[in-house]
């Protein structure tokens, strides 16, 4: 059954599609054949998506103004992952509101939950922002942001699929699967 991010987001999105390779949460028509097997395993060979259109990615989501979410499970750090996005021609994702946290955390699969998205405090550490764009929505879990309990360097942002989609900072160093955002992409 799907989860109630997915669906409620596909009311409130009319037009969205989604495939979802890996996983316990997957949500195109092929699901229970695309199970993640192995620490390194990225989508089966086999694995037929279930939407082609203008994004790619292992998951992708179109919502109906056009903007397209595509997750990588082959990630990198925060700077590499980000590189990769706007070589795509977009950037590492932005979250405005609570139902597209849902849609997005809804991509990924629940044997790899942490995926990179735009936030950052790199300039001015506690001053959070999508790399220069005003953070108007937070979802960060209780306790975060901080830094690594003040002992680290953590400037970029995670989200947590696993733990209801909530936000926490991390070393930009660490490895992990990430999320582009490309807007006004055309069928």
């Amino acid at each position: 059954m799907p989860s109630l991010p997915y669906i409620t987001a596909s009311l409130l999105l009319v037009g969205a599609c989604t495939t979802q390779v890996g996983g316990e949460e997957a949500m195109g028509p092929d699901a229970g054949d695309n199970n993640v097997v192995g620490a390194d395993a990225g989508p089966r060979p086999d694995a037929k998506p279930s939407f082609t259109g203008p994004c790619e990615g292992d998951a992708q989501f179109v919502a109906t103004d056009g903007t397209c979410y595509e997750y990588f499970f082959q990630g990198g750090d925060w700077d590499a992952a980000r590189v990769k996005c706007q070589l795509r021609g977009g950037d590492l994702a932005i979250i405005e509101d609570d139902i597209r946290n849902g849609v997005l955390a809804s991509l990924v699969p629940t044997a790899f939950p942490n995926v990179w998205l735009r936030g950052t405090d790199a300039e001015t550490e506690g001053s959070w922002t999508w790399a220069g764009e005003a953070m108007t929505f937070t979802k960060w879990r209780s306790g975060e942001p901080n830094n690594g309990a003040g002992n680290g360097n953590e400037n970029c942002m995670i989200l947590e699929s696993n733990l209801g989609g909530s936000w926490d900072d991390r070393s930009c160093s660490d490895i992990n699967s990430y999320i582009c955002q490309r807007d006004n992409v055309t069928p």
